[in-house]
């Protein structure tokens, strides 16, 4: 009985000489590859038995996969870069209807143009007969028909209702002395041809192509 005790001691001393070169600590693989020791206390100093070595079973991640970066990128349409342009342009040409004496000659038409000449012109006058539209009263409606381009050069055909009204408004301070100069009605259809010396579509030159006075060539 004495000597098969022994024996069992042995056989569990030999166990314990089994274990990792670390007898108090055993790896833990965590899911994201990254080994840590974790320390495991023996109780009151007596060996133990073989720690359990724990292996987490790691999760391989789904590949990532770049974006296309050709098929994220913004095409711009050149077509609707010039007709943006125009009516950019024709925002500041109507600006100085309103308002002449502030009117950015430079937002309208390339300089030295026949619309930047005639621009200017118009505006000159109005200034020296104080002639000028006033918000909220007539109207004006533009369409965009067609626009066709040729390198730094492109042709917008636009159709336009003007039934702006024109006032003599004598003094700027008060709106009981304006005067109606200019109710009339008038549609045109034109070809605006749009020029960009600088890398920004401006008006060069209108012709027209059709007008009809007191009527509506568009069909709003």
């Amino acid at each position: 009985m004495i000597g098969r005790l022994l024996t069992c001691i042995c056989a569990l001393a030999a166990l314990a000489s089994c274990s990792d070169n670390a007898p108090n600590s055993s790896k833990v693989t965590l899911d994201l590859g990254t080994e840590v020791a974790a320390t495991i206390p023996l109780s009151n100093g007596a060996p133990s038995e073989p720690p359990l070595t724990t292996t987490a079973v790691a999760t391989t991640p789904a590949p990532t996969i770049a974006p296309n970066t050709t098929d994220l990128a913004t095409t711009i349409d050149p077509k609707a870069e010039v007709e943006a342009a125009y009516l950019a342009a024709l925002d500041a040409r109507q600006f100085c209807n309103y308002e002449p004496e502030d009117c950015d000659f430079e937002a309208i038409a390339v300089v030295g143009s026949p619309q930047d000449v005639s621009t200017r012109e118009t505006m000159a006058a109005r200034l020296r007969d104080n002639l000028r539209s006033v918000r909220g009263i007539g109207s004006e409606k533009v369409r965009i028909e067609s626009s066709v381009l040729a390198g730094d050069v492109a042709f917008v055909v636009i159709c336009a209702l003007d039934a702006g009204v024109l006032f003599d408004v004598g003094d700027l301070a008060t709106s009981s002395d304006d005067i109606v100069f200019d109710d009339s009605t008038v549609s045109l259809r034109v070809q605006w041809e749009m020029r960009r010396p600088d890398g920004v579509w401006l008006m060069f030159e209108g012709i027209n192509l059709e007008k009809l006075t007191g009527g509506d060539l568009c069909e709003f």
